[in-house]
């Protein structure tokens, strides 16, 4: 699809239904801006996620292969996010509090309920319902955070 192709799918989804997350593709930084006052979520930019790829693989060539890693798929480094349900054994509890219960996980951000983004927190920042824990580690140490966020699952 051409980039006014995109906006026009873009608004008609975004009459349809406010509600919705619209994740669209655009070819330049500008028609990605425009997207997103037009109603998008979120922009993809093919062309600028490349070129910062490549970019990444000359400057860090070694943070390239633990990010992509694909001779051993379980030990590669992942992002990964999981929302803090009302139940889960993780509210009113700190980093500090679980120690090493959640693996090897590095919490990178909480994007709190309101929406304000805490960056590297504190040990002693605590999990509240409705915040969405943003972490780095192998895919199954994110899975399990996940699932203790959703549940009652992790004996803490």
């Amino acid at each position: 699809n051409t980039d006014a192709e995109n906006m026009y799918i873009i608004v008609s989804a975004r009459a349809m239904n406010e509600d919705w997350a619209i994740i669209a593709r655009a070819e330049t930084k500008s028609a990605g801006q425009k997207m997103e006052r037009a109603g998008a979520s979120f922009v993809v930019l093919p062309h600028m996620m490349a070129g910062e790829t490549v970019a990444t693989a000359i400057l860090n060539p070694r943070l390239s292969k633990a990010m992509r890693s694909d001779s051993c798929p379980n030990s590669r480094l992942t992002l990964g996010e999981a929302i803090v349900q009302e139940d889960s054994s993780l509210v009113a509890k700190s980093m500090q509090e679980l120690g090493g219960r959640l693996g090897d996980l590095v919490l990178v951000a909480i994007e709190t309920a309101d929406g304000n983004l805490i960056m590297q927190p504190p040990g002693g920042q605590t999990f509240n319902p409705g915040d969405v824990i943003i972490c780095a580690d192998t895919q199954g140490d994110i899975q399990e955070v996940s699932l203790a966020a959703s549940s009652t699952a992790l004996a803490v």
